[in-house]
């Protein structure tokens, strides 16, 4: 038994499809409904690969002035700042909606000055606290 299957091309787009057994010819339109099918398959499958958020809490902080500490853990990022004055330099400053920037200061005067020198803009969605001044 012979069995094939032959695509025809309309407009750049497969407008019927032909099952030719023995002879005998079928025709089977396509219909809108599986256009949305593939449309909404080939969405997905996109979807999947794409990189999640790049946001993640500020990255590549390097302590120019004063003394503290910098730590991560989890969706929380710590500065433990040891003096009333404190600069950081930061690669890039953004929090995404689920994360923490946590500044603990030695008072309420306690002053820390953050550069960020990424080129592009920071998001903040997420949280900062301080208990002192935080300047960006």
């Amino acid at each position: 038994m012979i069995n094939r299957t032959i695509f025809f091309r309309h407009c750049g787009t497969i407008a019927d499809h032909y099952t030719a057994t023995l002879g005998q010819v079928k025709q089977h339109h396509w219909r809108p409904i599986h256009h949305f099918f593939l449309i909404f398959s080939l969405l997905v499958i996109t979807l999947l690969f794409l990189p999640g958020p790049t946001l993640a809490g500020p990255k590549g902080g390097a302590i120019t002035g004063g003394a503290g500490a910098i730590t991560q853990s989890g969706n929380t990022t710590t500065i433990q700042q040891h003096t009333d004055r404190m600069a950081i330099d930061w690669q890039s400053y953004n929090i995404n909606r689920n994360e923490r920037v946590q500044y603990i200061q030695p008072n309420s005067q306690s002053i820390s000055l953050n550069s960020i020198l990424s080129n592009s803009g920071s998001q903040i969605h997420g949280q900062i606290d301080a208990n002192g001044h935080v300047i960006l």
